[in-house]
């Protein structure tokens, strides 16, 4: 749901992200050698039913590298200045903060070419795991969560004029969110409990509102 959502909503607002988006239904008998903590269910899955099939987020393919890689290559420094000069840096780091990404780092960003890079995984949203229920969804409505690529970019602090970007532009959220609804809810019809995807809906407009006052008490900026 988490992937899904993210993918669904970031394409509404124009987030750098992959391409295209599926669904992909994986035969468990298939999974020779699963992860030893999912050992469990798949083995209790199959066998009930030997055809069980699992429905699994897939991306179309993205280019480039993690920039992890590049970091450790280039140094501190020559990534922060990279970074900073990546137009759409603003616009991923403020989707990030709607979805509440509690998981983005440089393992899950990839290096395109010089001063262009890719959001990727978004699997771990609102909680530390990703696995939130209705009353976190509540609890964490007015977080703020750390801007972990502004801080890459910026280590001693984000300008203003970065900030100034990001608050013009959080208008817009609320109508990508409301765009975005029709797809989310025939998906969330398919993959959640009713329960969850109505708060999970009201989770997304509320943060669309919360946006502005929680970057402005984060930044100290006036609203524009």
């Amino acid at each position: 749901m988490n992937e899904i959502t993210a993918f669904v909503l970031g394409r509404a607002l124009g987030a750098p992200m992959a391409d295209y988006a599926c669904v992909a239904m994986i035969p468990l008998s298939r999974m020779k050698s699963p992860p030893p903590a999912h050992r469990g269910w798949i083995t209790a899955a199959l066998a009930k039913n030997p055809n069980a099939e699992y429905p699994a987020f897939c991306v179309s393919a993205v280019a480039g590298e993690d920039a992890y890689i590049t970091w450790q290559s280039t140094g501190v420094q020559r990534f922060a200045e990279d970074l900073q000069r990546w137009p759409e840096l603003p616009l991923a780091a403020r989707f990030d903060q709607h979805v509440i990404n509690t998981d983005r780092h440089l393992g899950n960003l990839r290096r395109i070419k010089k001063h262009s890079y890719r959001l990727i995984d978004h699997g771990r949203l609102v909680g530390d795991y990703g696995d939130w229920d209705i009353a976190l969804l509540a609890a964490r409505l007015n977080h703020m969560q750390p801007d972990n690529l502004l801080a890459r970019a910026w280590p001693d602090g984000v300008p203003k004029a970065t900030v100034e970007e990001i608050l013009l532009h959080l208008d817009y959220h609320e109508t990508a969110v409301r765009l975005a609804l029709p797809e989310l809810r025939q998906w969330w019809e398919r993959i959640a409990d009713p329960n969850d995807a109505a708060g999970f809906e009201k989770f997304l407009l509320g943060r669309a509102v919360a946006l502005k006052q929680l970057y402005q008490s984060a930044y100290n900026q006036l609203l524009l």
